[in-house]
């Protein structure tokens, strides 16, 4: 059969070009698509192809009009050539001349570079003069550089990544930065110039220098950036004295990922409110109602007086604009005198029955129907239930806070001094298993503690209505990684997925990918059978990719091969397709790679080589529209 695309890596750097243009009413750069895999030397000269797109302004069209044969030998350049250094170095010091008159009256530093090494550069360190200031061209100049890297540290040595980290963001006296972990205790950051993507799929570069990130700019581009970044992520009092926003870096096999975090809780503005181990205990687990029952003590956020604090246990709750989760604290405020009518709308905390027949109390949300008041519950699957004669409202519902709130953010390594603080508890004794300031936690170090990435086999029969635990996993000599918040399901706690280095150190499995939620098995079985309906073999194309679906895998998935002369047959895994499909609900919106697809798949800091045997290009194609 006549191949549709006769060089379908071309294809595939026209369709994502597009796709990113459309996407972000701004064309990528050269360097931008290379970082994501695809041929940037397939298109036959960058420029000719984005001045055929319509893409070039009318200065840089002036300017390559003039320049282009010296581009295209710049393009073209081994990246090893030392004329590539020389001009870099003009470029980095915003020295780079529009021609070649001023060439030799540029820096020392490059003066210094052009007698070193000019005599062994194949590329002419001159170009034709364009427009008189020469801004459009030394912006090409500089794309096709920012390319002229990329290609460099793909050819270096791989080396390790390390393990994630968080940065804070800092004020200089004019913009906001970041302020690196202290490199004594993380040797492993990077250094220098870092390709780092966002969390939108951009690819940036990030010079990280000795303690700090001063500059950051989008690939291709020359000027810094960084403060734009942080006042988009943070709002106009990113950095400012008295915040405390972050940044967190993660290694993932295709190289660094940056996201912002939600600003660290200020543990400074929290009050101590009476505890209690459950509703029952809360509504004083008797008729009388009397006074205010015993409870202990919970340091909590905000300024709450008059009120009482309950962990919220069970499901019911979890749903309308603002769910309450099992292990979440409840703030109430005691009510006994208000009546039904005046409630309206609101949770509370009432009492249903008689002291001679029982009485259980419940959070529900008050409400009518068809003048009759009735219990709600958010979650849906419960159904609302009448009010009785002997329903008795105790208190109402002042906010929600999640125990997440009260933590740093998952992934922060911490000396054991600094526990306390990172915290906000009074003390944190010794031990695998500990309660203090209302709160429990586990100290984990133990290999084979955790049965799954995500699940903590750690039975506690004492666990108290509704209590969650945090989660700290042994990380280095006397430092703990907190690793989240553990929720119990009624066999083990449920915690955010581990990163790669802690599942290996203290997991009983080998695998690097996350847990896949069933719906996305359950709709790649669904795909699979729509894509079976038709006759086998029969052709699919996609994404500059071509394959033909030959059947059924053995295993479920689906059989291909590249047909006559193609490659040989092999499986694209249902677990291949779930989790792309999956990719593609949680990035809705975004451009779409293999990249963004073993980020959501796989553990933080799984290196590259644990994904080798995975068809992830593959399957995009195959869940892709696409023609037969």
């Amino acid at each position: 059969m006549e191949r549709l695309l006769p060089n379908s890596a071309e294809n595939r750097a026209v369709e994502v070009y597009r796709e990113l243009t459309l996407t972000r009413d701004q064309r990528p750069k050269a360097g931008e698509l290379y970082r994501l895999g695809l041929s940037v030397r397939s298109l036959k000269g960058w420029f000719d192809f984005v001045q055929d797109e319509g893409d070039l302004t009318d200065a840089e069209r002036s300017a390559y009009a003039t320049a282009r044969d010296w581009l295209r030998r710049l393009e073209r350049a081994p990246a090893s050539d030392d004329a590539l250094t020389i001009i870099q170095s003009l470029y980095d010091q915003h020295t780079l001349p529009a021609g070649p008159t001023t060439l030799t009256a540029s820096s020392t530093a490059a003066k210094h570079l052009l007698r070193q090494r000019a005599g062994t550069a194949t590329l002419k360190l001159s170009w034709p003069q364009t427009d008189p200031d020469g801004h459009a061209l030394v912006a090409l100049i500089g794309e096709l550089l920012d390319l002229q890297t990329a290609r460099r540290r793909r050819q270096a040595p791989a080396g390790k990544l390390g393990g994630s980290f968080i940065a804070k963001v800092i004020w200089n006296k004019r913009d906001p930065i970041i302020k690196l972990p202290s490199r004594t205790t993380r040797p492993d950051l990077p250094h220098g110039d870092t390709d780092v993507r966002l969390s939108d799929n951009a690819m940036w570069t990030f010079r990280l220098m000795k303690e700090f990130i001063n500059v950051a700019r989008p690939v291709g581009s020359q000027q810094n950036q960084l403060p734009d970044l942080l006042r988009e992520w943070f709002g106009p009092a990113a950095g400012h004295p008295g915040t405390r926003f972050q940044v967190r870096f993660l290694p993932t096999p295709d190289g660094w990922w940056a996201e912002p975090l939600d600003p660290l809780p200020d543990h400074r503005g929290r009050s101590r409110l009476t505890a209690f181990l459950s509703l029952e205990a809360a509504a004083g687990a008797g008729s009388a109602m009397v006074g205010v029952p015993r409870g202990k003590g919970v340091q909590l956020p905000g300024h709450w007086p008059g009120c009482f604090a309950v962990r919220v246990s069970g499901d019911s709750m979890d749903g309308g604009t603002a769910p309450m989760r099992d292990g979440d604290w409840a703030i109430l405020r005691w009510a006994r005198s208000a009546s039904l009518a005046a409630i309206g709308d609101r949770v509370a905390l009432v009492a249903v029955g008689q002291p001679d027949a029982g009485v259980s109390h419940h959070l529900k949300r008050l409400g009518r129907v068809d003048d009759v008041f009735v219990l709600r519950s958010d979650n849906p699957v419960f159904p609302p239930r009448p009010v009785s004669g002997t329903t008795q409202v105790l208190a109402l519902r002042q906010a929600i806070i999640r125990p997440e709130a009260l933590a740093p953010p998952v992934g922060t390594v911490l000396n054991e001094a600094d526990l306390c603080d990172a915290f906000s508890v009074p003390q944190l004794p010794e031990g695998a298993v500990v309660r203090t300031g209302g709160h429990l936690f586990f100290r984990i170090s133990a290999p084979g503690a955790f049965s799954e990435s995500d699940r903590l086999t750690l039975p506690l029969p004492d666990r108290r209505p509704g209590e969650c635990a945090y989660i700290l996993t042994a990380h280095h000599t006397d430092q703990w990684r907190y690793s989240g918040v553990g929720r119990w399901n009624g066999k083990q706690w449920c915690l955010p997925a581990l990163d790669f280095a802690t599942w290996r150190a203290l997991g009983k499995g080998r695998s690097a990918s996350k847990r896949l939620e069933s719906r996305w098995r359950d709709t790649a079985e669904t795909l699979v059978q729509a894509k079976l309906q038709a006759e086998c073999p029969r052709w699919f194309e996609a994404r500059g990719r071509r394959c033909r679906l030959v059947g059924k895998a053995a295993r479920g998935g689906l059989r291909i091969d590249g047909g006559k002369g193609g490659f040989t047959a092999r499986t694209v895994s249902l677990t291949d397709l779930a989790w792309v499909l999956a990719a593609r609900d949680r990035f809705a919106g975004q451009p779409l790679d293999e990249a963004a697809v073993n980020r959501l798949r796989y553990l933080e800091g799984t290196p590259k080589d644990s994904t080798r045997w995975i068809d992830t290009g593959w399957a995009m194609v195959l869940t892709e529209p696409a023609t037969p």
